[in-house]
């Protein structure tokens, strides 16, 4: 579930970031078991090169590091290496990353992985998008999204919707992005050794 999230975020995000730089910063995920009844929280770390791929690196509760590029998903052992997960899957992903990055709701459309139902500005200024998103195994979701930045939009969040027994809507899984530059550097380190293995 959690890889299947980072690729859904992954394919919502750049569009005009081809020649902009390297995006950073921190995430914290919710996940709402409702089974359980639990909500289980991630947080880690993310660097975007736009137009090249994504690191996603989980800190708590464990640590493991995801790398998408257009040839496909890979994670980085204990070891220092890093295994293929899905080879030839990481061009979608990494086309709607970069629109959903870019925070254009239009250019997101452009996939045709995400349907607009609204768009609308709230009271801090950041725009709230709505739709319903198709995931990698064709099931669609309700999604609404939170973007910031007036001319230079910035993803802050990305929220997936369901449903309980008695038909209300609850957060199924949320991820809130905050751009910063903490351990962006420690990151494209990681993406340099990462080139030179290939």
């Amino acid at each position: 579930m959690m890889i299947r999230v980072v690729l859904v975020l992954l394919m919502c995000l750049v569009a005009g970031l081809a020649a902009a730089a390297p995006l950073g910063g921190t995430f914290h995920q919710s996940r709402y078991l409702p089974e359980h009844d639990v909500t289980l929280e991630t947080t880690g770390s993310f660097a975007l090169l736009p137009g090249e791929g994504l690191i996603w690196a989980t800190r708590t509760p464990f640590e493991t590091t995801l790398i998408v590029v257009r040839d496909g998903l890979y994670q980085l052992n204990p070891a220092g290496d890093f295994s293929a997960l899905d080879e030839g899957r990481g061009a979608l992903e990494l086309t709607i990353l970069d629109r959903m990055l870019s925070g254009d709701p239009q250019a997101l459309v452009k996939t045709g992985i995400f349907t607009l139902s609204d768009e609308r500005q709230m009271p801090n200024g950041d725009t709230q998008i709505r739709g319903v998103m198709k995931t990698p195994s064709g099931k669609s979701e309700p999604v609404t999204l939170r973007v910031s930045g007036g001319a230079d939009p910035v993803l802050r969040e990305i929220v997936f919707w369901a449903k309980d027994a008695q038909g209300q809507s609850y957060e199924a899984n949320a991820v809130r992005l905050e751009v910063d530059s903490s351990d962006r550097a420690e990151l494209l380190t990681l993406w340099q050794q990462f080139q030179e293995a290939r």
